[in-house]
């Protein structure tokens, strides 16, 4: 095993853990549906991100990742959390936004999926790095 990839890997794993603590600001919404959804998906990426490190555990991997897919379509058939706070007029394209921005999580979803089904291990931990919490930094920001 290489030393210094795995000691990158923990590294990285920390600061997934790192962001995944500073994102999880508490809303007076916190009580709806969408938000107990959410709250699952972190738990599921905080499984995917672990079960990665190792080769041998792509039955988690690939478990997590389908309940976090299956997560993703029940939370694109609710409305954004903050709807009512956008003004009437706009509320279709924030709607329109708010279900691009769950499709795309899908579609990033199926690309890790492909990646632990293909064992390319570090290029999925590397999509969870660079693509989903920056999707769901942008989400936070938009829809919450």
């Amino acid at each position: 095993m290489n030393i210094r990839r795995t000691s990158t890997q923990l590294i990285s794993l920390s600061l997934v853990g790192i962001c995944l603590l500073a994102a999880s600001v508490p809303s007076s919404r916190d009580d709806g549906e969408l938000y107990k959804l959410m709250k699952s998906l972190k738990g599921h990426l905080k499984t995917l991100a672990g079960a990665l490190q190792s080769p041998d555990t792509d039955e988690a991997s690939l478990a997590a990742l389908s309940e976090m897919q299956v997560i993703t379509i029940a939370a694109k058939r609710l409305l954004p959390t903050n709807l009512e706070d956008v003004p009437e007029a706009k509320r279709a394209a924030h709607t329109k936004a708010y279900k691009v921005d769950m499709a795309r999580l899908l579609q990033e979803l199926a690309a890790i999926e492909i990646d632990v089904l293909e064992r390319r291990h570090s290029e999925a931990f590397e999509r969870i790095k660079s693509g989903l919490l920056e999707m769901r930094e942008s989400a936070h920001d938009k829809f919450q």
